[in-house]
């Protein structure tokens, strides 16, 4: 069997984001069932999968993630570019942001080269691209229950509550075309049966076992917080945790640590102040 993976990054279990590593695990798990090939948008801090990678991907394309300019003049066509999608085009914001002109005739040429016998199209903001993929059956994979969580357009209240709107149109209008949906919780696979009227099926995680099991008994009293903080949700969590739940926790264990351990902690910086608390910064490897 081929299956065609179409997504918003390049999936590598070892990413620095939790979508990346996901997926990367998934891949792998994939590799046992079935041939793959991938068409996915290059971030700025993510590498193209080189041969040998632990996704041995019998095609692959990638097209470079279109970036705010830093230039006057380029970084004003793409705020008219963006006003012109978000305004007369109707896609929400992170939508509009992953449209890329180039990936409509990158999916035909994988469709006529790679021939996949179904293509898997990861996160809400690709679904954009299912009329472009008729010829194959599609599976749709949505993330976070038919609205990103990052999903903010920093322009004030009545602007997130039209982006909020046009999510709603955007599901209505794009998610029907896939041949299948599927959510990663079955709270999300509820609510978005009752948005769109018909069946959203679960697929269960797939997680690499490490060779050496955990050993709580073992341990100080510590939580260790892991994520990518450029992803919106994950500051406002982890101040939640050091400002609501550590204070509890710790009338309980006085002793009780909360570190936190990712790309992109000097957003949270000034949390390392706390007490029992650490800002760890990336940690490229777990185990240690």
């Amino acid at each position: 069997m081929r299956l065609l993976l179409v997504c918003p990054f390049v999936p590598d279990r070892n990413a620095h984001h939790g979508g990346g590593s996901y997926l990367g695990n998934l891949c792998e798990a994939l590799t046992e069932h079935a041939e793959l090939g991938l068409v996915a948008m290059v971030q700025p801090d993510e590498e193209p999968p080189q041969n040998g990678s632990a996704v041995p991907w019998s095609w692959q394309a990638q097209l470079p993630a279109r970036q705010r300019p830093a230039k006057t003049l380029p970084l004003l066509r793409h705020q008219a570019r963006m006003a012109w999608l978000w305004g007369p085009q109707r896609l929400p914001l992170v939508a509009a942001k992953h449209w890329h002109p180039d990936m409509p005739e990158l999916l035909e040429r994988a469709c006529r080269e790679f021939q996949p016998d179904a293509a898997l199209i990861e996160l809400a903001q690709m679904a954009q691209y299912l009329p472009f993929l008729r010829s194959v059956p599609t599976i749709l994979t949505d993330h976070e229950g038919g609205l990103p969580a990052n999903a903010h357009t920093n322009l004030g209240g009545w602007a997130d509550r039209r982006d909020r709107r046009l999510w709603q149109s955007y599901l209505q209008k794009h998610y029907p075309l896939a041949s299948a949906v599927q959510a990663v919780t079955q709270e999300d696979a509820i609510i978005l049966k009752e948005q769109l009227g018909c069946d959203v099926t679960t697929r269960l995680p797939t997680i690499a076992i490490p060779k050496q099991p955990a050993a709580p008994n073992q341990s100080p009293p510590r939580a260790l917080f892991l994520g990518s903080y450029a992803h919106a949700p994950n500051p406002e969590a982890a101040r939640i945790l050091v400002r609501d739940v550590l204070p509890r926790l710790r009338s309980l264990i006085p002793d009780a640590e909360l570190w936190f351990a990712g790309h992109g902690c000097e957003r949270i910086e000034d949390l390392s102040a706390t007490e029992n608390v650490q800002v760890c910064g990336f940690a490229p490897d777990l185990s240690e």
